[in-house]
């Protein structure tokens, strides 16, 4: 199994955001057992948000996360007709949902208030054990990281 490519949109409608750059790590889930009932596969990747800011005060960004296959609410990565339920957490906890903030799940915020400055988060990816109709082969998602000033 293969893991989670992020694609970025980019909002900037702050007055003192110039301009802005998103990058991102993906999350690598690596082999996925089927037959093993308890362990769930986590892994983790990133997402960074740098701005060059004009003037003074500060820009405010929130950042959420769509989905391409299933909902914010519940993921799917895919292999032809197979797919797996993921899902991507704000915290290691695995209890908050990080998506649009819709259907109880929740986006992440930050303050920028330098010149240049970066802002990163972690994404918590999990893909639940137990899950059995599956094929082999590479699964995959890409998911939507729009960020709002």
């Amino acid at each position: 199994m293969s893991g989670v490519a992020l694609c970025v949109v980019s909002s900037v409608e702050a007055a003192n955001v110039q301009s802005c750059t998103v990058s991102n790590s993906a999350i690598n889930f690596g082999i996925y057992d089927p037959l093993d009932p308890v362990s769930d596969d986590n892994n983790a990747g990133s997402v960074q948000i740098n701005c060059k800011l004009t003037g003074t005060g500060t820009a405010s960004v929130d950042v959420a996360l769509g989905a391409s296959a299933g909902t914010p609410a519940q993921r799917r990565l895919v292999n032809g007709s197979y797919f797996l339920d993921y899902n991507i957490y704000t915290k290691p906890s695995y209890t908050i949902i990080w998506g649009d903030g819709t259907a109880g799940t929740n986006t992440q915020q930050g303050t920028m208030s330098k010149a240049v400055e970066t802002l990163s988060w972690t994404l918590y990816g999990r893909v639940p054990a137990g899950q059995l109709n599956v094929a082999p082969g590479t699964y995959t998602d890409t998911v939507q990281v729009t960020v709002t000033f």
